[in-house]
């Protein structure tokens, strides 16, 4: 489908107009209990604190980090949610431009639209946590990889390291979102029979180097890290959490379902006949499908106790470019 170059830019502004629109007002709401916690066990001691202690889940580091040098300008409740209100809006227009490169126009206009307007979002945008910002390494990391894989630039690997090990250091359980931009990346590589073996395997380990840094900055609290992985903190199972989510999308848009399962057939249908694994390409993105669905079900075998459902909010940026 062609669109008017001018009718995208005003769709997409729309889109993100609606919302800032929508997550103003929560500008101002109270803190609670576990932004709370969070602020005070892990924000008020420098920012390396987060970085040596790791009691409870509730310690993002790198957002604690961020969080006590945000903290000495100004203790507000406003100002304290301004810094992932800052975030969010330039996570919007990152999220437009990403979505344009990789679906084209039309895929850009209703995934921002989708991005920007769902309950999830609103819910989350302007949380004192790292899950919102955690948006940012993880569009960038969606932004990056398949334009190194096809092009090879030096900037889109360099993008993707910073990204995938910022990603990894905002909250630990980031590395399956970052197994999954690996898988998808693995199996670009090696389906592309243009490329030696020599050149397949640096691409390989240099992907690998982001999320490996990501985990390097857990060095001193990685046994905390496990240790506290393996608490059942939630009463959640993972068939539950997926009938949340699964609803939670329904529910926002659900006038959009018939649509969505007929482009789901198109893509399947396309990935059957079109053997090309370039950016935008069927195939390509039924590769980022199925790396997610690998990534969650090798989550499920390893996590005998099920997180939160808002463990996932990390996911939303692919979760609605897939949609």
């Amino acid at each position: 489908m062609v669109i008017n170059k001018t009718w995208f830019i005003i769709l997409i502004l729309l889109g993100i107009v609606g919302g800032i629109f929508l997550i103003y007002p929560h500008l101002a709401d109270n803190i609670w209990q576990d932004e709370a916690y969070t602020l005070i066990k892990f924000s008020t001691s420098g920012p390396f604190y987060p970085f040596t202690n790791y009691h409870v889940p509730n310690n993002h580091p790198l957002f604690s980090s961020l969080m006590s040098l945000w903290w000495g300008w100004g203790d507000s409740i406003v100002h304290l949610r301004l810094l992932p209100f800052l975030i969010f809006i330039f996570v919007l227009a990152l999220f437009a431009y990403t979505a344009k490169r990789l679906g084209g126009p039309v895929a850009a206009i209703f995934a921002t639209i989708m991005f920007a307007t769902s309950q999830v979002t609103e819910n989350f945008a302007l949380q004192i946590r790292g899950y919102s910002l955690s948006w940012l390494p993880v569009t960038a990391c969606l932004l990056a990889l398949p334009h190194y894989i096809e092009h090879g630039h030096k900037k889109w690997i360099i993008l993707f390291i910073i990204s995938s090990a910022v990603c990894i250091a905002i909250i630990p359980s980031n590395m399956f979102i970052c197994l999954a931009f690996v898988l998808w990346g693995f199996s670009l590589i090696f389906l592309n029979k243009k490329l030696y073996i020599r050149q397949k395997l640096l691409q390989v380990l240099l992907i690998l180097l982001g999320p490996l840094l990501g985990m390097v900055s857990y060095s001193l609290i990685w046994n905390e890290v496990i240790k506290e992985s393996q608490k059942k903190w939630s009463m959640w199972n993972y068939s539950e959490i997926i009938q949340h989510w699964t609803w939670a999308t329904i529910s926002d848009f659900m006038l959009l379902i018939p649509f969505i399962l007929f482009g789901a057939l198109l893509l399947f249908k396309g990935a059957l006949t079109d053997k090309s694994l370039s950016i935008g390409s069927p195939r390509n993105q039924l590769l980022l499908l199925s790396s997610l669905i690998i990534s969650f079900l090798f989550w499920m075998i390893i996590s005998p106790n099920p997180p939160f459902p808002r463990t996932f909010v990390p996911f939303l940026p692919v979760w609605y470019f897939c949609i």
